[in-house]
């Protein structure tokens, strides 16, 4: 069972996040609160190697319509590793638990990328009336990893270096997203090199569930959204996927990668404000320009 304390953050009219931890089950958590107290609760989870700050650019477009909160999931970011490799999709739908619990939210819209979005399917059909609405970035409900993916370098010389590369293996991201996700994405090693922050156990030990069967139990008003260049959801499995929860959109971001909200912040913005917004179910496929 998942267990959290968090201090209540005070109104304010800031225009960037303010830095929260909260402990769950055992594990010093990291999020980015947006404020607006009074605005209903949207939580933000990165993907594999991911952090909170990736979401910079639609919280900031949103703010004063969510109160956005952007967690570094468990191992990643500047939230503490587990000390055994604790990565099922039971780690991550407890802790997603204990956070809404920490932070009196019984309610909030999920909007999650990758493996964040395959952990915010598991919690929606765990405890779908907990979710009012839920957006998934580029993923299915079972781990298909890219078969020619190639891991990063374990370090750079510095931050220009990482830049560099990631605009090789990812040519489409602005090279503004890239910083960002790169500046907050790394540390400085012992030996002086830059090194990322996420625990390097979570490849290899994160076991995710085949969520299929469990699809129609999600309640939630849901949007998938599938990226034009990704090697990770075939659009055959995002349309499925469309067909087994009961309601559920499917669109196709044209000119995007597997990171849809790096690469086309101001489109995937657009997109999910008219979905929160009302727009209808069905499936359809959108340029997203």
């Amino acid at each position: 069972m998942a267990t959290g304390t968090v201090a209540p953050l005070p109104a304010s009219t800031r225009i960037g996040p303010e830095d929260q931890f909260v402990t769950v089950n055992g594990l010093r958590l990291h999020y980015l609160d947006w404020g607006w107290t009074s605005a209903e609760a949207l939580v933000c989870l990165p993907g594999l190697g991911g952090h909170g700050h990736i979401w910079d650019s639609f919280a900031g477009a949103i703010r004063t319509v969510y109160r956005v909160y952007a967690l570094d999931q468990r191992g990643q970011g500047d939230s503490e590793w587990p000390a055994a490799p604790d990565y099922l999709t039971a780690h991550w739908v407890s802790d997603l638990k204990g956070l809404l619990d920490a932070l009196g939210v019984d309610r909030a819209v999920l909007v999650g990328h990758s493996m964040g979005a395959h952990n915010a399917m598991a919690f929606a059909a765990r405890y779908p009336d907990r979710v009012k609405q839920l957006v998934l970035v580029d993923m299915g409900p079972a781990r298909n990893p890219p078969a020619n993916r190639v891991p990063p370098p374990a370090d750079f010389a510095d931050l220009d270096e990482a830049v560099a590369y990631a605009q090789q293996t990812s040519p489409q991201t602005p090279l503004e997203q890239q910083v960002l996700r790169l500046t907050w994405a790394t540390k400085v090693l012992p030996n002086g090199r830059l090194g990322f922050k996420a625990d390097p156990r979570v490849s290899d030990a994160w076991q995710a569930d085949n969520l299929w069967d469990e699809l129609p139990r999600i309640t939630a008003p849901t949007l998938i959204l599938r990226a034009a260049l990704s090697q990770t959801l075939p659009e055959e499995v995002g349309q499925k996927m469309a067909q087994t929860i009961p309601q559920a959109r499917f669109e196709v971001v044209e000119g995007a990668g597997h990171s849809i909200h790096a690469d086309r912040p101001a489109a995937f913005a657009a997109l999910v404000l008219q979905f929160l917004r009302g727009a209808g179910t069905g499936e359809v496929s959108a340029s997203g320009r």
